[in-house]
């Protein structure tokens, strides 16, 4: 067999434990903060569309009538 007794790629640097930890821990926080930032998004988007909509939901019907009263 051969003397070489790294397992690991001659051309790739040394592995490091710090290093791996701390990358799968970051990719963590980075799926966490796309994940909050989405649902406050999502929790904005409602909002707004609720203060465009109109409180009464037969309000628009009404107004319709009456614009098409108004024209006949």
């Amino acid at each position: 067999m051969s003397d070489n007794e790294h397992w690991y790629l001659d051309h790739d640097p040394k592995p490091n434990l710090y290093g791996w930890v701390f990358k799968h821990m970051a990719m963590g926080a980075v799926y966490a903060a796309l994940a909050f930032f989405g649902i406050i998004a999502v929790i904005l988007l409602i909002r707004a569309l609720s203060f465009i909509l109109p409180e009464d939901p037969f309000a628009a019907l009404e107004i319709g009538t009456r614009v098409a009263s108004a024209l006949a």
